[in-house]
């Protein structure tokens, strides 16, 4: 709703201590959304601007610490 309806707008952000290849190769190929701006003139565009992120307790300060998965 914030968007607008623009989902280029919107960044996502699975997050988890580890991510098996399998479910890197399959986000890389199928998490993308196609979807249209509800704007004139109307247009189609492609979502993909899905993350990956790992994270580690450190057990020190920072707590956490975060890496993108490439």
């Amino acid at each position: 709703t914030r968007a607008g309806g623009d989902y280029g707008l919107v960044e996502a952000y699975v997050v988890a201590t580890d991510f098996d290849n399998e479910l890197v190769d399959y986000a890389k190929q199928r998490a993308t959304r196609p979807y249209v701006i509800p704007r004139r003139p109307y247009t189609t565009k492609e979502w993909s601007n899905l993350k990956l992120v790992k994270y580690v307790l450190t057990g020190k300060e920072p707590a956490l610490q975060f890496t993108v998965v490439p």
